[in-house]
């Protein structure tokens, strides 16, 4: 069997309340959430993606009223070393609030997205995608459920590079979310 492409699914039992708090600490700053489906056009003010226009197009298109999902919070940054990596990690759950509370709705957004990532050549099998799920409190509206957290990364010799290398990856997640 030949593998062309690697989704590592995991489950956390910690659980996150969305607002969530606030804050400086070791790894750097938590900024306030900002809830992008009335006013999708905010994710350009969201410091984490402000450089990066793909990102911002990327939430622009998720959090549209009516989509599936919407995000709830994002973590992006590079790794330099012999090759450069522009990561991302982004937080999904389902705007419809009965496939929130639904667990096997995450894992059905898993098989689309291994399907997707396996009708190609862009996904490096020895890079894997990262889907971990996680329980999810809506605290403004007392909603318990689930938060899909998707790890991707690019890899290039540049910033540059390794970003595009990211963006087209997250064109390929925009064919399983929209």
């Amino acid at each position: 069997m030949v593998i062309n492409s690697k989704l590592v699914v995991g489950l956390s039992n910690r659980g996150v309340n969305i607002p969530y708090n606030t804050g400086r600490h070791d790894d750097g700053t938590t900024y306030p959430y900002i809830r992008l489906v009335n006013n999708p056009s905010a994710a350009a003010n969201i410091p984490e993606v402000a450089e990066h226009p793909f990102l911002i197009s990327f939430l622009e298109k998720v959090n549209q009223p009516g989509q599936t999902f919407e995000t709830v919070r994002i973590l992006q940054g590079f790794i330099e070393g012999e090759s450069t990596v522009h990561f991302v990690e982004v937080g999904l759950i389902f705007q419809d609030r009965s496939l929130f509370a639904a667990y096997h709705n995450c894992m059905m957004l898993a098989g689309n997205l291994l399907q997707e990532m396996s009708s190609n050549n862009d996904f490096d099998p020895d890079d894997p995608v990262y889907f971990y799920i996680e329980r999810c409190t809506l605290k403004e509206e007392a909603a318990q459920g689930w938060v899909v957290d998707l790890s991707l990364a690019g890899t290039g010799d540049s910033k540059e590079s390794a970003s595009a290398n990211l963006a087209l990856k997250l064109n390929h997640l925009l064919r399983v979310l929209l």
